[in-house]
């Protein structure tokens, strides 16, 4: 497992010098100068399709994606890479090594009494004022490369939503609400996790609507983000977080995942017949498939041995599997 340090051991921590900047960023400064001549120039915008329920049915909605073009990628995975070796708080299940949307679930699995909500459009929310302060209050870096930074890192005025960096300095901007949740929680034996923008509050006690205000009145007090999705489970009730279902103290695989798993298996003998016509949608197939199984046997070892079937049988077929590229 990497190497984790604290915060003050970071490269980032207490910048001075621009040159310094430049050298850790690897980056020579006179492409550092061009690039903070116009910062919104240095990102693709597009939108994606993301399917959301809204007043109970399934709808599709266009979301706002900015990319860092390939120069300014290269400085925000360097800057991600400073972010991820930071050691994270227990409470953080995002952006972790070795922890996950799983291991979040996991956290709660004992509980009998459950609160849910998240932060709405909590990157276009994340303000380059929000960045800033964190670069000087949290990093204790000169006010003048906390700008630098703050240019580099956001897209019109706030963190961008298709960079690497944007889950990690997002989380490292809200630091000390966080961290003031935890508190809050800690003294009134309440489980707190957070996921990305996704906050979870268990309890062997029963939580009252007394807790939902107070986050809220912490978040409203702190910081200019609305909290929404608001979500009650009691002791009965089976537990839906963060792609989990949580039912008398185990985990269970949700039926939407079980459902989307049933359908490709249906699917996959008309792949197989097609084989030689599509392979490249045959190994796509596979792929999402052997994805959506591995997902499964993370929540429950039950699936596991059909991990090990697709594998064998992708094997058979001579169906290559999708390999990342590093770069």
């Amino acid at each position: 497992m990497e190497k984790q340090y604290h915060l003050n051991q970071s490269p980032l921590y207490k910048l001075r010098s621009f040159k310094r900047l430049a050298k850790i960023l690897d980056c020579p400064q006179k492409s550092l100068e061009k690039l903070l001549l116009q910062p919104n120039n240095n990102y693709y915008t597009s939108h994606i399709n993301q399917e959301k329920i809204i007043k109970g049915s399934k709808q599709i909605v266009q979301r706002k994606i900015q990319v860092p073009k390939p120069q300014l990628n290269r400085i925000h995975k360097k800057v991600q890479k400073f972010l991820s070796k930071i050691e994270k708080p227990g409470y953080l299940f995002s952006g972790v090594k070795r922890r996950s949307n799983v291991s979040n679930a996991l956290y709660h699995v004992e509980t009998d009494y459950m609160r849910k909500m998240d932060i709405q459009k909590y990157y276009e929310k994340t303000s380059a004022k929000y960045v800033y302060k964190c670069f000087v209050n949290t990093f204790r870096m000169a006010p003048d490369l906390a700008k630098v930074m703050t240019k580099l890192c956001t897209f019109n005025s706030h963190i961008p939503t298709g960079s690497s960096l944007s889950q990690n300095l997002a989380f490292f901007c809200n630091l000390h609400l966080f961290n003031q949740i935890e508190s809050f929680c800690k003294k009134r034996k309440i489980s707190f996790s957070l996921y990305v923008d996704d906050l979870t509050f268990s309890a062997k006690h029963k939580l009252t609507k007394d807790l939902t205000n107070r986050i809220v009145h912490i978040f409203n007090k702190n910081s200019d983000y609305v909290i929404h999705k608001f979500q009650v489970y009691n002791k009965e009730t089976p537990k839906l977080v963060t792609g989990v279902i949580l039912k008398n103290n185990i985990m269970l695989v949700p039926n939407k995942l079980r459902v989307k798993m049933l359908n490709h298996d249906k699917e996959k003998s008309i792949i197989i017949d097609n084989l030689s016509n599509d392979r490249d949608g045959a190994i796509n197939f596979y792929q999402r498939f052997i994805g959506l199984v591995s997902c499964a046997n993370q929540i429950s070892p039950n699936y596991k041995l059909w991990t090990k079937e697709l594998c064998e049988e992708r094997k058979k077929y001579g169906i290559q599997a999708v390999t990342g590229k590093k770069d």
